[in-house]
């Protein structure tokens, strides 16, 4: 018997799917020898898209696991070799995404967290000295970098807290604040242009004193 019209595009359709299927299982297989992250990607897009079997896509889901794991080992490896800060963070993106087990991303946060305490300490900026500080008695609590660290923290604080009680006696008159200043000042091992300002107002203070007692 003759096919109808719908017949017929019904059976083009089902042709065109299995067709479509047959090929994404190639795909598949292909992109598992392959054994590349984009392929494997690309294969397991086109084939749920195709209706591939779940038992097929779940061993080609497997395949790339497995390989995002390997490439994630070697990126840590990398990373951990040269010590940069931007490539053992990514480096350690790329674990997590993997879904490798903390226990191999602990080396890596550990020597991100050195590195950091390192740039830190370089830096000798308080936020960034007490942001590393956080990481390293997380991850690296037995760096020796961590007591450096914490002890420019207190004193780039000690210059901070002088700095501030140098610009509010600055502008005053009261000598007694200014010398107090000043000698927190020195105490903080500030520069002499720092406590220049404070310096000339107490001796204009003095000179004032001075005239006045005559």
């Amino acid at each position: 018997a003759k096919l109808s019209v719908s017949e017929m595009r019904a059976a083009r359709d089902a042709l065109a799917t299995e067709e479509r299927r047959t090929a994404a299982v190639s795909q598949m297989l292909e992109a598992e020898h392959a054994r590349s992250v984009l392929d494997l990607r690309a294969a397991i897009k086109e084939g749920k898209a195709a209706g591939v079997d779940v038992q097929k896509l779940k061993r080609c889901e497997s395949a790339l696991n497995e390989e995002m794991q390997r490439e994630a080992r070697l990126a840590l490896a990398d990373a951990e070799r040269t010590r940069s800060v931007g490539g053992l963070r990514a480096a350690i993106a790329q674990g997590e995404l993997a879904r490798l087990p903390a226990a191999e991303l602990s080396a890596s946060h550990a020597v991100l967290a050195e590195e950091r305490l390192h740039e830190a300490i370089m830096s000798r900026a308080a936020n960034t000295l007490s942001s590393a500080i956080k990481a390293g008695q997380r991850f690296a609590p037995g760096s020796e970098l961590l007591h450096h660290a914490s002890e420019v923290l207190e004193f780039v604080r000690r210059q901070e807290a002088a700095r501030t009680a140098l610009s509010v006696v600055e502008e005053g008159s009261d000598a007694v604040q200014l010398l107090s200043a000043l000698k927190q000042g020195r105490s903080a091992c500030l520069e002499d242009w720092e406590l220049a300002p404070a310096s000339a107002a107490l001796n204009n203070l003095r000179q004032v004193a001075a005239r006045t007692d005559r």
